[in-house]
């Protein structure tokens, strides 16, 4: 009898690791390859310093696409993002910013200088069409809408991914 206890147990051991393992398979699924849903429909907030936001930037052909809830010392939106503007003028970046203070934007635009429009997305549109898992932050890199790597300013080789973007 005790050992067939012990079967049992093993077994539903076995069966909530297996279970586990999918589910986190599901929050972790890559979106590449995916087609990008942008939220058109969005308060622009835009900069002092920069362009102004065009809705054409939706139907570019290269799109960096950065969505943020924050506005933390990891948020996305703190990276250097400077030289790839200027780097690739061929790419539209468009970001997407989930807090839910507008007033806190706008001073954290203007104190650090930001030089691109922001949609203002406080009920995550955006996020709710094209994010699967939890995060704070995510960057799609697409080409015709569909994205293909999620790299960032954080790899080192960031403007060689963007390259490869351009071919």
């Amino acid at each position: 009898m005790r050992k067939y206890q012990n079967s049992v147990i093993l077994s539903l051991l076995v069966g909530i690791g297996a279970l586990l393992f999918f589910i986190n398979q599901k929050a972790t699924e890559t979106p590449k390859g995916k087609q990008i849903q942008h939220a058109r429909n969005l308060e622009v907030i835009n900069s002092t310093k920069g362009p102004k936001f065009d809705s054409t930037w939706f139907d570019a052909k290269y799109q960096v696409i950065v969505f943020a809830h924050g506005l933390s010392n990891y948020s996305l939106l703190n990276f250097d993002w400077t030289p790839y503007f200027e780097n690739n003028p061929e790419i539209r970046f468009i970001f997407y910013y989930s807090g839910k203070d507008r007033s806190k934007l706008e001073e954290w635009m203007e104190g650090n200088g930001f030089q691109r429009p922001i949609l203002y997305d406080p009920d995550r549109k955006f996020y709710a069409s094209n994010v699967t898992g939890d995060t704070n932050g995510i960057t799609f890199n697409t080409k015709d809408g569909i994205v293909q790597f999620l790299e960032n300013p954080s790899f080192p080789n960031y403007q060689d991914f963007l390259n490869e973007l351009k071919e």
